[in-house]
């Protein structure tokens, strides 16, 4: 391109100019950056009003101008003429334009001149003669002379004047301005900002900067931000190339993110993520702002006991409250927020059973039951009835069997309204190991038979079928019947005795013995002079049982002040070392013996303190840094891991939930499970609805009909009428304990416990324990069947003299309890001690009765009762039709 050059000379030339004529004489003379050379000049002028020399200065001092007059003759002005030829001495800088603007006029006041000296005009380019008219002639002359200009080359004379040619300095940048220095004749060079061209056609709007001709870089952006736009140097035209496929952009949507290149083309990346987490607002990405509006959709409030959840102001609202609501008056109704099953508990208070046959009615165990009329004629063969609407009372005739209200008879029969004949109760239980009879106003008895051959070592029974008493030997431990002795191995069926009972009385001056006739210990002193040591640690001798001093006092100090020096009696001196361990493995610990001082100094740098093999450590003045871990994870889900001193361990992980209906198991991929057992819940009640119910345990449902009458229901889980409950006083560490909440419950949250929490044992030592836990007191139901069920977990010895855990009913008003059950009178292996079982037992012999049940324990001896003691959970009682 070619650019319009501006015309700038005519502004910095004559300020440039001023600034040479200033400094020096002569033609200043300026060179363009196109070679043209511009020239001005100045010389003295004036008019000499006297006839001598006006000279005006040309430098800075022409506002002072200098006047010579002349003073000599006027007859011929020799004088004057000398004097106005010699240049200006004077310090101004005019001195050197006087002398290039010489004086050529002769004295005025001569009129003549006399010789060619006369006419001197001190220029070299003119020839000065004195005419024969006495006036100055100057003949032009050529040849070379020196103008004064270092700006001009060439000098010479043309027509009486000395002229040269200006000095050209072009540098052939147009971006310069180039001139010749009229002080110094050096060429100069300044930059200009004139438009150029750089000879680049990517260029545009050339122009000169620092004395380089520049241009701005072509603009070849076409907007595409998959393109790569770029200047052809070749041509000066735009050239566009795809970018690579996969390279990042903004496909201009604000809404979507990691946009990338395809073929040239920005495609759009994924939607902007606006989702909240929360279900109650729509999401949506409005302008690459992300808006979260709250709706009104159905949604859960992760709450089990509420139904018809909704959005309401972005957050789910719970809606009504789950409905538990069985009917009954006597039970309060609650919707259990861990399962979402409905929980009936039976609450306390009058009721209303609508029926006029009954009267005070009350709720009891979740049923309201009302005291029933008595329409008791007395009379067997008629049907006592009453009018549930009316209370009236009604005896119709029946007939059939019955019951004439003696024991000893049966197969009666109501004819006309009354119980007449029959035959004699044989009263047979076929039990060959029972006596049977009848006894008026009792009934049939059946009176066991006696095996018991009252040795320790065999175990006891009667053979059903024929009546045999048989004695089989056992073995293990067992109660010598012989004084001093207690315990004894089973050795056939005779316990022989292995442990004395240990008698001391810690006094070193007596002898201390078991009495083998009456078992009871005694002591007598030991024979005079027996040496002993006294409790001050003095020597003595034995006197009457008693120690008396009889030496010197022995002296305990062992002079070494890092032991603690003690005396006793039984033992004498003693010398307990001062612990100067600081359990730090940087250290090596000491102990002063002369004044006590524990110290404890650094090891040597670089010791390896590591704790375990899985990992490296190096004590650093007293501290330990670890520099390195090894990692122990084997990524299996089914293994702790973790380190010790022989390096990394892989323990597998238990994954019990605490349930005894669930299946645990670990999955190496997935890790713990659990399943729920299809049988392990069943309470063999035909009509329930039996589940495993996982963080709970066994649940079971009774619809209307079935199984209605439930007096007890207890899981120890402090929701119940567990206050009703009552337990033997507490007389030490070991007794029934409450336990809630608990990791080994059998279902639910709690349990109850016999033993010591703190030892996890039943263990009294030294002595036997004993304890029992009762029910509350309850009516049994008049079903055709009622069952006792409990889980039990015994940690007893297995032994069948020892260590009994029974079963008991007691009636209201009878002193002795039924056993229904005892350990030791039925078989009770290894096998089932120490795991969960499910107990099952016939109430129905009780239907109408008041009772209670019992749970006793009692250890009989202080013997091998390290075990874990007994659990008892989820206790019940179930009338069932």
């Amino acid at each position: 391109m070619t650019p319009t050059r501006r015309a700038m000379l005519p502004m910095t030339l004559p300020l440039l100019c001023s600034m040479v004529l200033a400094a020096s004489v002569g033609a200043c003379t300026v060179t363009t950056g196109s070679g043209r050379s511009d020239v001005s000049s100045s010389a003295d002028s004036g008019t000499p009003p006297d006839g001598g020399f006006t000279v005006a200065d040309v430098g800075s001092d022409a506002a002072t101008p200098e006047t010579t007059s002349d003073t000599g003759p006027t007859s011929d002005g020799a004088a004057n003429d000398s004097a106005d030829a010699a240049p200006d001495a004077g310090p101004g800088t005019d001195a050197t334009a006087d002398v290039a603007t010489a004086d050529v006029a002769a004295d005025s006041s001569a009129g003549e001149c006399k010789t060619d000296k006369d006419c001197d005009d001190f220029s070299a380019c003119t020839v000065d003669i004195c005419g024969s008219d006495h006036s100055c002639k100057h003949v032009p002359q050529g040849g070379a002379c020196d103008d004064q200009n270092p700006c001009t080359l060439g000098d010479a004379c043309q027509g009486g004047t000395c002229t040269g040619s200006p000095k050209s300095c072009p540098d052939t940048n147009p971006c310069t301005d180039d001139f010749c220095d009229a002080g110094t004749g050096a060429c100069s060079h300044l930059f200009n900002t004139d438009p150029c061209d750089d000879l680049d056609p990517c260029t545009t709007t050339d122009a000169c900067s620092a004395g380089t001709c520049t241009g701005s870089a072509k603009v070849c952006d076409d907007s595409d931000p998959c393109t790569a736009d770029a200047c052809d140097p070749a041509k000066g035209a735009c050239v566009t190339q795809p970018t690579a496929d996969g390279a990042s952009c903004q496909d201009g949507d604000a809404c979507t993110e990691n946009d990338t290149c395809l073929g040239g083309k920005c495609q759009a990346g994924a939607a902007k993520a606006c989702d909240d987490g929360k279900p109650c607002t729509a999401d949506a990405c409005l302008l690459g702002a992300c808006a979260n509006t709250p709706t009104t959709a159905p949604c859960d409030d992760q709450n089990p006991c509420t139904e018809n959840d909704a959005c309401k102001g972005g957050s789910c609202q719970s809606g009504t409250p789950k409905s538990c609501d069985d009917g009954k008056p006597c039970t309060s109704d609650v919707c259990l927020p861990a399962t979402g099953l409905c929980d009936h508990t039976p609450v306390n208070g009058l009721c209303n059973d609508q029926s006029a046959c009954t009267t005070g009615d009350l709720c009891a165990n979740g049923e309201c039951v009302g005291v029933p009329k008595d329409c008791t004629d007395g009379k067997p063969c008629t049907s006592d009835l009453c009018d549930k609407a009316t209370g009236a009372c009604s005896h119709p005739a029946t007939i059939g069997a019955c019951d004439d209200g003696d024991p000893c008879t049966v197969g009666e029969t109501c004819q006309g309204g009354a119980c007449q004949g029959g035959g004699l109760n044989p009263c047979d239980d076929a039990d060959a190991c029972t006596t049977d009879a009848c006894a008026p106003g009792t009934g049939c008895t059946h009176t066991a038979k006696d095996c018991d051959d009252g040795k320790g070592c065999s175990t006891d029974a009667c053979d059903k079928a024929t009546g045999a008493c048989s004695h089989v030997a056992r073995t293990g431990g067992c109660l010598p019947n012989e004084p001093c002795y207690v315990l004894g191995s089973c050795e056939g069926l005779v316990c022989k005795p292995t442990q004395k009972l240990a008698c001391t009385d810690a006094n070193p001056c007596t002898d201390d013995s078991c009495d083998l006739v009456t078992g009871a210990c005694s002591s007598a002193p030991v024979a005079a002079p027996t040496a002993c040591t006294t409790a001050a640690c003095s020597p003595g001798a034995c006197a009457a049982g008693v120690c008396v001093a009889g030496g010197a006092t022995p002296v305990c100090d062992d002079k070494n002040a890092c032991t603690v020096d003690a005396c006793s009696a039984d033992y004498g001196c003693s010398h307990v070392a001062i612990k100067c361990d600081d359990q730090n493995p940087c250290t090596t610990d000491a102990c002063d013996k002369a004044t006590g001082v524990c110290s404890n100094v650094a090891v040597a740098a670089g010791t390896s303190c590591a704790k375990s093999a899985c990992e490296t450590a190096t004590c650093t003045g007293t501290a330990c840094k670890v520099t390195a871990v090894t990692d122990c994870s084997d990524t299996n889900p089914c293994t702790d891991d973790g380190c010790s001193p022989a390096g990394c361990t892989h323990t597998p992980k238990s994954c019990t939930d605490g349930l005894l209906c669930t299946i645990d198991t670990c999955d190496p991929v997935t890790g713990c499970a659990s399943s729920a057992s299809s049988t392990f819940c069943d309470d063999e009640i035909g009509c329930s609805t039996d589940a495993c119910v996982p963080g709970y345990g066994c649940a079971h449902t009774y619809p209307a009909g079935c199984c209605a009458s439930r007096p007890l229901m207890e899981g120890f889980d402090g929701d119940g009428d567990l206050q009703k409950w009552a337990l033997s006083p507490d007389t030490g560490p070991v007794g029934w304990w409450w336990l809630r909440p608990v990791s080994y419950g059998a279902t639910g949250q709690g349990v109850m416990y016999y033993g010591d929490p703190l030892t996890g044992t039943y263990d009294s030592p030294g002595v036997s324990n004993f304890g029992w836990l009762a029910s509350p007191w309850f009516v049994v139901p008049k079903t055709a069947s009622v069952k006792l069920q409990f889980y039990g977990y015994l940690g007893l010895e297995t032994l069948g003299s020892v260590d009994r855990f029974q079963v008991v009913v007691f009636v209201d008003g009878v002193p002795k309890g039924d056993i229904l059950w005892d350990k030791n009178e039925e078989t009770f292996t290894a096998e089932d001690a120490n795991t969960w079982k499910r107990f099952h037992f016939d109430l129905t012999a009780y239907a109408g009765k008041t009772v209670h049940v019992e749970f006793v324990i009692d250890t009989v001896d202080a013997q091998a009762n390290d075990g874990f003691g007994v659990l008892l959970d989820d206790v019940r009682v179930l009338g069932c039709d």
